[in-house]
């Protein structure tokens, strides 16, 4: 049987293959054509979406494929090179999110109003949880220790973006519909929760949630395992003329 490449890394390349591997592959983007029309904007938004969607099957069994193929190769290192230093790939890995992690955990219920309808394009905008309402969480769950962030089942990572296209989001590249399931495996779930309640924090969401019914809950809860990242790489652009 043919070896893999990766099996005659030495040891101190392996840590660079994983990092390398990931920001070679987000340099990697399509170029969707311009626009100056708000009709041909929002078609080629539905177009971004179809394109994500089907793109993640393949983007999952690529992904599967190279992290069997990494630990191949760090089986291989310790064999042809001796012991190397498992704490530290194992702690990048975790960095990078290609492990599992379980802990404490803070749980986040956070859905559109009940009387809203994404599919109505003349929904009332401040009925439906934005993109940039989970990036507003995101940034506050961050300011604390934590070993995983997950929307949806999501990994957040450093490279996640969490966007839209239309009334759809995109977490990942993958597009998630409401509700949303946003969970936090911290050591500090209490200074969390404490967080959360402060309405200066998260004004436009507490604002909302009075005025339009968006829903907005939360709580601790036992151990959880949050799931490895599986996050597409390609970035798609989206450019609208303004000059014209």
């Amino acid at each position: 049987m043919k070896k893999s490449t990766f099996s005659k890394l030495p040891p101190f390349l392996l840590a660079g293959l994983l990092i390398g591997l990931f920001l070679t592959l987000q340099l990697k983007s399509d170029v969707i054509q311009t626009s100056s029309y708000p009709l041909d904007e929002y078609e080629l938004q539905t177009e971004l979406v179809q394109t994500f969607q089907n793109d993640q099957d393949e983007l999952e069994i690529r992904l599967n494929e190279i992290s069997t193929e990494v630990e191949s190769a760090q089986e291989n290192t310790a064999r042809l090179y001796g012991s190397i230093d498992d704490n530290y790939l194992n702690n990048l890995k975790q960095t990078l999110g290609l492990t599992a992690v379980s802990g404490q955990r803070v749980v986040i219920k956070f859905d559109d109003s009940e009387l809203a309808n994404r599919e109505n394009l003349q929904a009332e905008a401040n009925s439906l949880v934005h993109a940039s309402d989970l990036r507003d969480l995101v940034n506050v769950l961050r300011a604390f220790s934590y070993q995983a962030i997950t929307i949806n089942d999501q990994r957040i990572v450093a490279s996640t973006s969490i966007s839209s296209a239309g009334t759809s989001i995109l977490v990942n590249h993958f597009q998630l519909l409401p509700p949303f399931d946003i969970q936090i495996i911290t050591e500090v779930p209490e200074l969390v929760i404490q967080a959360l309640t402060d309405e200066e924090l998260l004004a436009s969401i507490y604002s909302r949630m009075e005025t339009t019914g968006l829903q907005f809950k939360f709580k601790k809860e036992d151990e959880l395992t949050a799931p490895a990242y599986i996050g597409g790489y390609r970035t798609n652009y989206l450019t609208v003329n303004s000059n014209e």
